[in-house]
Formats: structure tokens, C-alpha cells, sequence
């Protein structure tokens, strides 16, 4: 099992800006550095990286749907 991922300068300089201006499209306010939770369980980390590493490999095309089920399943 893999580690899970730490936050980047990367993901807070580039992603995190792009995703307020989107979320202000739809919502009165959208916040920056807000934080979701610290802890996932093992079986949620794994279910992710099945999901990423199919899509990275090219043998699963991205469904929504499917990878948010996946994940709940475990939950």
C-alpha cells in the first residue's frame, strides 16, 4: 500500500485558485485552505488508487459515478 498524499505548493498555488473561481460560478462563496478531514481509512486509500491507477494506465475511462460508489463502498 502506498502512502497517502501530502498537499503541494503546487496543488495550493495552481489548482486551489482555479477551483474557487469555478466554485464562485455556482455558489456565494467559496473559501480558501478549508479542510475536509485529516484521516482516510486504509480501504478508502486503496480504493482511490485503484481508481488513479486505472485511469493513469489507460485501462479504465473516467465515470463519476462508478469511482464515487467505488469509494462509498468502503466507507
Amino acid at each position: 500500500m502506498g502512502t497517502p498524499p501530502t498537499a503541494s505548493n503546487f496543488g495550493t498555488s495552481i489548482f486551489e485558485p482555479v477551483a474557487k473561481e469555478i466554485a464562485c460560478l455556482s455558489f456565494k462563496e467559496a473559501l480558501s485552505q478549508q479542510s475536509a478531514g485529516h484521516e482516510i481509512s486504509a480501504d478508502a486509500f486503496l480504493a482511490i488508487e485503484h481508481i488513479m491507477n486505472g485511469l493513469t494506465t489507460a485501462t479504465a475511462n473516467p465515470d463519476q459515478e462508478s469511482e464515487i460508489a467505488e469509494i462509498r463502498n468502503v466507507c
